[in-house]
This record gives C-alpha cells, sequence and structure tokens, in this order.
C-alpha cells in the first residue's frame, strides 16, 4: 500500500477540480446500470420482513431533470432518492430562488418518491 501511495504522490497529479476533464468524470454511459445493479443487490438484503436498505445516491447531473432519471422507472426501481444539492447551487440565495429550485424539483419529481433539500 505505501508503495502505492508513494508513486501517486511523487507523479504531476491533477490538484484542482477544473483540470479533469469532465467527460470523464460525470454522467458516464452505463451509470444507470451500475445504480440498478446495487439496487438489485440491496433488494436481495432487504426480503427478510420489516427489513427494507434505503438508497440515496449522489448525481452531480447538469439539469434536475437528468438527476430525476436516478429515481429510475415505474418498471424498475433506482434509488430512494437521489440528493438534491441545487439549492447549495444557487448563486443568490433569495425567497424567488429557492422557491424556483423547490418547485423545479417537485414538478419534475416522479409519482410516490421522496424529496430532499440539502443546503450547505
Amino acid at each position: 500500500m505505501m508503495i502505492a501511495m508513494s508513486f501517486w504522490f511523487s507523479k504531476d497529479t491533477v490538484t484542482h477540480y477544473s483540470e479533469l476533464y469532465h467527460d470523464f468524470t460525470t454522467m458516464q454511459v452505463g451509470m444507470h446500470d451500475i445504480v440498478r445493479s446495487f439496487r438489485q443487490t440491496m433488494d436481495q438484503f432487504s426480503r427478510e420482513p420489516g427489513r427494507y436498505r434505503f438508497m440515496g445516491t449522489e448525481a452531480y447531473a447538469e439539469s434536475i431533470d437528468r438527476t430525476m432519471m436516478f429515481y429510475g422507472m415505474s418498471f424498475i426501481q433506482e434509488a430512494d432518492f437521489p440528493f438534491n444539492n441545487y439549492l447549495t447551487m444557487l448563486d443568490t440565495l433569495s425567497g424567488n430562488s429557492v422557491y424556483e429550485v423547490i418547485t423545479s424539483w417537485m414538478e419534475n419529481m416522479p409519482e410516490g418518491k421522496w424529496p430532499n433539500w440539502m443546503k450547505a
């Protein structure tokens, strides 16, 4: 382990998120397949009566409708809820901006799912 750490620490590495090629760091093809496989595994361990494995995801999609995809579809479930970090992205925190984010989330959220809001 120490050899691996020494290797990576001695290299010229990326030190800031802005230095990354984001087409390789976000919303990759196959991401939903991975999330669905996590859900299936969690469901296997939720078969005991009275036991349910809750699944939250942290997805930084470029829009609310793309984040909604992490709830899954009516015929295949993914996360119980994707963390909603859109309030943290507001440049100006005002009543109107908060209202717009919450309204957009609620209008796009699939029926029967749980909303959530995160503010750092």
